[in-house]
């Protein structure tokens, strides 16, 4: 595995950004099998890159752009995601126990072999967090985890804090509930 000095992974990242706007030059963010564990990339600019096979345990990917990226058997153990832009990622086969994906977009992000199932449903009225629940079942017999920008927990808690909540969000937070775990087969 590769590691790198915090000047040397700010470069790849300031590279990588300017090889998306391609007016500027740069390069495109080659990271796969990198050692990036404990990383802080808050807000990290890493649309499509390669993250192939990194090791991102425990890694601060809060509100990192990685639309479309590259994350195939990348260790997301206990990588903070929350609120990530992981629409179009390729996720397959990653290891994503533990990892905190609330408020992540996981739209169109290929999940295969990264969870055993999982379900993902948009809606309106949700309120004032966001329109998307996600469920995954990480391996088969576990229970279900549900996530959206106000909640990560179990069905049962999803259910209290449902039940606990907002009358004018409880409708159609009921109605994400039921579609997420009735796609899940659950």
């Amino acid at each position: 595995m590769k590691t790198y000095t915090k000047e040397e992974l700010a470069n790849i990242l300031d590279l990588h950004r300017k090889w998306m706007n391609s007016a500027e030059g740069g390069q495109r963010a080659d990271l796969h099998r990198a050692d990036l564990q404990g990383a802080y990339l808050r807000g990290a600019y890493l649309q499509g890159a390669d993250l192939q096979g990194a090791y991102l345990r425990g890694a601060y990917l809060r509100g990192a752009d990685l639309r479309g990226a590259y994350l195939r058997g990348a260790d997301l153990q206990g990588a903070y995601l929350r609120g990530a832009y992981l629409q179009g990622a390729d996720l397959q086969g990653a290891y994503l126990r533990g990892a905190d994906l609330r408020g992540a977009d996981l739209q169109r992000a290929d999940l295969q072999g990264a969870v055993h199932r999982w379900s993902q449903v948009a809606f309106r009225g949700h309120g004032e967090c966001g329109r998307m629940l996600t469920a995954l079942i990480y391996e088969e017999g576990q229970e279900a985890i549900y996530q959206c920008g106000c909640f990560y927990g179990s069905l049962d808690k999803l259910k209290a804090y449902i039940d606990n909540g907002s009358e004018a969000y409880k409708a159609s937070r009921t109605l994400a509930m039921e579609t997420a775990t009735t796609l899940l087969n659950i």
